[in-house]
Parts: structure tokens; sequence; C-alpha cells
């Protein structure tokens, strides 16, 4: 997140008036940089997905004995305002859970899944996020493929899904949280049997060898194009494997995706993996056409942010890999690494062209790489290679060198939380995010709060407050 300078400017103002003289102008408070962290409150809870704080409110998913709910408390003081079980939708475990909301005529609504009282469906229920109490009259009774998400316009929420009237029908549908039914959306969506994967992209769910896996947009209930995967990201590439987009600008839209990276065999009874890590492709497509404006083979987003989050409206900064091969073995029902070799540079390129803006060599690794996560901003990212921490300025590529008394934040993965999928018996472990703590330049753990990461890592909750994902809590900040 970008930190915004406040640069206060006096003009005087004089007033004049018959007989008498003008008196001094009102001299305005000079500005003052923020200089300590004072922590407000701290709140033991295990989040799920990221916290979203609406008002005077937060709302976020989390875990309680294994089992997914939703949870409302209050800004101020952290304590509960409400909770309720969650349940998942289809959407692949892989995507990390998170609640979204809404903010129509000044009230703010939560969407979220849970067990339908007597059946195998979901209610989608929709609620005030302040009292968690429900606005549809009668249970909205849906099989949803995906999570519901706030609709493109901000005022309702939209989700894949059927409906009990039409079951053998997959649709987009939108929910008004005013007088919430299950409306059939015209603006959202994706088609039948596709996966959104962000930014109004698309992809078909049709596999070889049967079928073709496609890539495309949809717009106003229609769609605008659609090609072969493969076309774009190369050969044996699939959605399967992930993907990034980042927002369209200027009519240029940038995409991440590759084939399947790993490859498991079985031999003289021992399993082995070999790995290429640099058979992702990074592309600009024409956001009208689906047609490649650029391409950068060996392209990948970088260990610490996706390419969204810190890519600007002229510049993607990702990473570029000549090699990035490895081999594990397998013992004890774990991979173990046999072997590894990374030659890898940081990027910057032009959204519009593709062209190269700057690049700065991160080296060659072999052997175990660093476990350091660091959180990173829109204007600096800090990594370890070779066992050296360095901070990289966004914007030129410079990098200058941690030292000892460098203080910032680092990611901390939260334990994965299985979960029943839609339809099945057992329980699929689902990505869950990550939390936050202070860290040295070596990873370990610090007690000093960054101020100057502070707004990177948490969730701007206003009035110079900022909600953090600490390890197992909650922690609200405030920058003085």
């Amino acid at each position: 997140m970008k930190s915004l300078a406040v640069l206060a400017v006096l003009v005087p103002v004089l007033a004049f008036s018959a007989g008498c003289t003008s008196s001094a102008p009102p001299v305005a408070p000079t500005p003052t940089t923020p200089q300590q962290v004072r922590t407000l409150w701290t709140l033991p809870t295990n989040l799920v997905g990221t916290p979203e704080v609406v008002g005077d409110t937060i709302v976020s998913y989390l875990r309680e004995k294994n089992q997914l709910r939703v949870a409302a408390w209050n800004l101020t003081d952290g304590r509960v305002l409400w909770s309720a079980d969650a349940e998942t939708s289809g959407q692949t475990p892989g995507m990390q859970l998170n609640v979204d909301t809404v903010t129509v005529d000044e009230k703010s609504y939560v969407a979220y899944l849970t067990k339908q009282s007597a059946g195998t469906w979901r209610e989608l229920v929709i609620a005030d996020v302040r009292t968690g109490q429900q606005k549809a009259p009668t249970p909205l009774t849906v099989w949803p493929s995906s999570s519901p998400y706030s609709c493109s316009d901000d005022n309702a929420f939209c989700m894949q899904g059927y409906r009990e009237s039409a079951p053998n029908k997959e649709m987009n549908l939108r929910i008004d949280p005013l007088a919430p039914s299950l409306a059939t959306d015209h603006s959202d969506g994706v088609p039948a049997g596709s996966r959104g994967l962000g930014q109004d992209i698309f992809s078909t769910s049709h596999r070889s060898p049967k079928g073709v896996e496609k890539l495309g947009r949809m717009a106003n209930d229609q769609v605008v194009w659609q090609r072969p995967y493969t076309d774009v990201f190369g050969k044996g590439a699939s959605s399967d494997y992930g993907w990034e987009w980042v927002e369209a600008h200027d009519g240029i839209i940038v995409g991440l995706g590759a084939p399947q990276q790993c490859h498991a065999t079985h031999k003289s009874g021992k399993w082995a993996m070999t790995c290429d890590f640099a058979l992702g492709r990074v592309v600009g497509l024409n956001h009208d056409t689906g047609a490649t404006v650029w391409s950068m083979n060996g392209g990948s987003s970088c260990p610490t942010a996706s390419l969204e989050e810190i890519s600007t409206a002229d510049r993607i900064i990702a990473c570029h890999s000549t090699t990035a091969k490895a081999t594990y073995t397998e013992k004890r029902g774990r991979w173990a690494l046999k072997s590894r070799m990374d030659r890898t540079e940081l990027i910057a390129l032009s959204q519009q062209t593709g062209e190269v803006l700057w690049r700065t060599d991160l080296g060659t690794e072999t052997g175990e790489g660093s476990d350091n996560n660091f959180v990173t901003s829109r204007d600096r990212m800090v990594l370890t290679t070779n066992k050296k921490t360095m901070v990289y300025d966004l914007a030129t590529g410079t990098a200058t060198s941690a030292d000892a008394a460098s203080r910032f934040m680092c990611f901390r993965d939260r334990p994965t939380l299985k979960l029943h999928w839609l339809g099945s018996k057992g329980r699929t472990e689902y990505t869950i995010g990550e939390d936050v703590e202070p860290c040295d330049r070596n990873g370990k753990a610090v007690k000093e709060i960054p101020i100057d990461w502070v707004p990177a890592a948490g969730v701007d909750a206003g009035d110079g407050r900022w909600l953090l994902p600490t390890r197992g809590s909650m922690t609200l900040v405030k920058l003085v």
C-alpha cells in the first residue's frame, strides 16, 4: 500500500475593514510525519482470509475447531458483535477464502454460504455487517459454483451457481442486498461451466484430450472474445496450474499462466520429482480483442507479492528466470530437495508494450533457498538471495543492502484448514492466507513494529489506524 504524504499550503487571507488594521492570518498547524506505532488492542482469533473494515466494523471468516465461521467485531475495542457457521462453494480450494461486502444506501452487507436446514444444497445469507441480521425473508437456496462476491458496480452480490427451479442449468446470479432474491446477472459473470479468473476474464472447463480449454473475456452477459488457452500461454498451459491478472489500463490487460511445472516418477520403488519453474509466461493482451500485444517467457510473480499487488498503471513488476530447475526425492512422505539451480532477475515492463524499463540481476542460487517472506509494497520489495537481504526500489530497480538495524514485516503462512468441499464427504485442504509479524533482515521475529511497513502489511481502518492480521490474532494500531 502507498503512504500518502500530506502537503499543507498556507494561504494568507487579509480581511479589510474601514478605520482598522487587518488582523494577522491564523497559522495553520504544521503537518507531522508519524513517528511511532501505538497498539490500541490485540484480540486472539484464528483468521481465515483477509479481514475487511467497513466503517466501525471488522468482518472476516475465521476457523473455530476446524470449522469455518464468519464473524464481525467492533473496530473500537475488538468486541465480537456476532458470528455464524459458514460453508464452502464449488470453487477450487486453491483460491483463498475471503468474505466480501457491499454498501448500498449507507448500509453495509456481507454475503456468505451456510448449510441448508434440510438437504444437501446451500443457503445464501445476506446479512447486515454490524448486526448479522439476515435480510432475505425466505431462504435463498443455491448450489454454489463460486463464493458470493461484490459485483463490479459494488451495488450487489454476484456468484455462479444453480437454483432449485433449474437444477441442471448453471447461471450467473445477482443478489440485491436491499431485496434479496436470486436474479439473473447480466453485467458480471462467466459462461456456464467456466471459472472466473478475475478482471472479467474466464477459462472454460474443457480439457484435452476431449476438449480445448479456452481463455476469454465476458462483458454485459456476452462473450467478447475467446481463444485457446495454450495459444496464449504455451504448450500444456492450463488455468489448473494457476493464474494472475492485472487490471486493464489503456486497453491492455496483463496475465500470467503456465503449464504443469512439476512431474513425479516412480522407479525401483522410489519416487522422484522434477520441476521447471521457468515455464511461466507473462502476456499483455488487447482487452477488446484478446490479441497478444507482447509476451515474455520465463516470467512469474516474485516470491513475496503477486503481479497485481506491486504493479502500477504503467509498470508491471515481475521475476524473470532463465533457469529455475529443481529435483526432489521422497523421504518419509515428504519431498526433500536433491538439487536446484535458479537464475533470476527482477524486471519492470511497460504494460502497454512489454518494453523492459529496468532489470536487476538477483544472482544464481543453488541448494535451499531463503524461507523469508517479506511484506512488499508498491514502492519497495525485500528479497533474500544467497543469504543476503536487499531492498529494491520498484521505480528504478536500485538495490540497497539491509543492515542489522533494518526492520520489516514478514508473512507467516497459516496452517491449512480442512473443510468439506461442496458435494464431497471427505475433507480438502484450503488455503486460508497469511499473518504478519515484525522481523529483522534474517526473517526472525522482533517486537518493534516498523512504522514504514504498517500500511503495506495492514488493512486501512481510517484515522491513522491499521488492522494487522498478526499471528493467531488481530491487532489494531495507530500511527502517531
